[in-house]
């Protein structure tokens, strides 16, 4: 796949309760609003995307849930590391 087009990086939503768990409600209505308007790829658990405050099974399971709304010529990038040089 080329890579090519506008590659947005977004926020991890969050929910306001007790756990501050993973919003995967949210994220799926802004990848899917964000592919409506033309975007050609998604970049999650990036610098924004509070990759420090997950766990490594959080981040799989943030990974795996993002993708499923990705489809056809759509990309999906994610930041595995911890920190950034």
């Amino acid at each position: 796949m080329k890579m090519e087009g506008i590659i947005t990086p977004i926020v991890t939503p969050f929910h306001r309760d007790a756990e501050e768990s993973i919003n995967y409600e949210a994220t799926k209505h802004l990848i899917d609003h964000l592919i409506d308007h033309g975007v050609k790829g998604i970049f999650i658990l990036g610098s924004n995307g509070e990759f420090h405050v997950l766990s490594e099974e959080e981040k799989v399971a943030y990974a795996k849930s993002s993708s499923a709304g990705i489809c056809g010529n759509r990309m999906l990038l994610y930041e595995r590391n911890d920190t950034f040089i």
